[in-house]
């Protein structure tokens, strides 16, 4: 019996933001094992207070995902 790709892993999509200058650089690669469909942006000119530091970037990108999904 062959296992499906995705057993095990949660099949809702999943938007990972990560910041310019935060500690984490690259926050999709850590969900992609628990989910089907891993998205991953990085915005720019931001520390780890996205939504203080870059709060419209932040807006037009949340709303560009949930337009998607």
């Amino acid at each position: 019996m062959s296992r499906s790709p995705h057993a095990g892993r949660n099949m809702a999509s999943v938007l990972a933001i990560s910041a310019a200058q935060g500690s984490i650089p690259d926050m999709a690669t850590p969900f992609q094992p628990l989910a089907s469909d891993v998205q991953g942006i990085t915005v720019q000119d931001s520390g780890p207070f996205i939504p203080e530091e870059q709060p419209d970037v932040l807006a037009r990108e949340l709303e560009a995902f949930f337009a998607k999904h």
